[in-house]
């Protein structure tokens, strides 16, 4: 049974899929528009730092009074997560301790968690799921900081996307829930444009830009002179498929797939993705069928930080999207083996020691405090990529 199906008999026995949302920005606010538009869905909990501003965000988007007034606001998110009548959590603060936190306080609430804090998913992500399961719980570019605060947005997670940050983090998610590889050494973005997805989106032996096939990459809508790439897919989504054997290659001609000369790749793209106007989709299934539509499935690639500058002994780090350090993608056993610190913990840390520019920061390089976060991530380390020296040196 479809979930449109399913969410109509929900609307029409009058017990609409409740839902909990933590963090009321940008992703929050356009789910938040959604949600008013779907029978069967209601938001029972807003959780934000700022009640105030969560109400704010739901008028912007176009909330009525009547609904403003049926809904709960609070300034924690883990009384969303214990609401007694929220069935579904949405995770969307993007800080990774504190997405760490709310998948915890759901998982001990038996309630389906949705996570769109893909940073706290890199950080520990591997490791909710396995605690997920012992629950049997499923779990543009360029904008001025006053533009960013009109939208709803946390500006400095928006310069992440910039800087490669964003992108590290969310093909290490991608990486680590379908099974596909990470780049030894960091994405690429090489220029390219919807026509030639499948002549660049290849492995070296073939031609193309990757290692291998294969892998996560991201492509850029800019030349490497800066102009821009004919057909881009500055808002799009992709995926490059090699056919199996000469039928899949000739059907991929028949039905017009683009090609690569050989006809072995093909690409299939969308021009545009609407992030947080999709989260319903997730929503409904979790709720509905107990199904989510992604999870990691192992840990295969992190998101080290890396030196944006000289840094000295004593300066502060400032995390995704700030001045000191960005975020590299590199696979998992890489990241263990040279004591890398996650980008997601290097967010007001003090630096020990120099950092030369463009170096990967490490553990050792930084004075850290314990928390939940630190332990989770330690934990994942050792549950996932065993107990190398450089976790012990931690």
């Amino acid at each position: 049974m479809s979930l449109y199906q399913l969410v109509q008999r929900r609307a029409a026995a009058g017990r609409p899929v409740q839902v909990g949302l933590i963090g009321a920005g940008k992703f929050g606010s356009m789910f938040l528009n959604q949600a008013p538009t779907m029978p069967g869905v209601e938001i029972a909990v807003i959780a934000d730092l700022d009640p105030e501003r969560a109400r704010w965000a739901c008028r912007t988007v176009g909330w009525a009074e009547e609904l403003l007034a049926r809904t709960r606001f609070v300034s924690d998110g883990r009384d969303a997560c214990a609401d007694p009548k929220v069935e579904v959590v949405v995770e969307a603060t993007g800080n990774p301790p504190a997405g760490i936190a709310h998948a915890r306080a759901a998982i001990a609430a038996k309630k389906h968690i949705v996570m769109v804090n893909v940073e706290a998913d890199v950080l520990a992500g591997p490791l909710l799921v396995e605690e997920a399961r012992a629950w049997d719980v499923w779990a543009h570019y360029g904008l001025t900081p006053e533009q960013a605060r009109r939208g709803g947005m946390n500006p400095q997670m928006f310069n992440s996307f910039l800087d490669g940050t964003k992108s590290a983090i969310e093909m290490a998610a991608i990486g680590n829930a379908t099974g596909l590889a990470v780049p030894q050494d960091g994405l690429l973005f090489p220029p390219c444009g919807v026509d030639d997805l499948p002549q660049v989106l290849r492995g070296r032996d073939a031609g193309g830009a990757l290692d291998r096939d294969g892998m996560v990459e991201v492509v850029s809508s800019l030349e490497r002179d800066g102009r821009p790439v004919f057909r881009d897919l500055r808002w799009g989504v992709y995926v490059v498929l090699k056919a199996p054997n000469d039928y899949a290659r000739t059907c991929f001609k028949e039905y017009g797939l683009k090609t690569d000369a050989s006809g072995w790749y093909a690409a299939m793209y969308k021009p545009y993705h609407l992030i947080g106007l999709e989260l319903g989709v997730s929503v409904l299934s979790a709720a509905l069928r107990g199904e989510p539509t992604g999870q990691p499935q192992g840990w295969r690639g992190d998101v080290v930080a890396v030196a944006k500058r000289s840094l000295r002994a004593g300066e502060t780090l400032d995390g995704e999207g700030g001045y000191t350090v960005w975020g590299k993608l590199v696979p998992a056993e890489r990241s263990l083996a040279q004591g890398a610190l996650p980008i997601g913990l290097a967010h007001n840390v003090p630096l020990q020691r120099d950092v030369a520019a463009g170096e990967i920061v490490r553990w050792t390089d930084v004075a850290i405090p314990d928390s939940p976060a630190v332990e989770a991530r330690h934990a994942m380390e050792q549950r996932f990529g065993g107990p190398p020296a450089a976790i012990a040196a931690k």
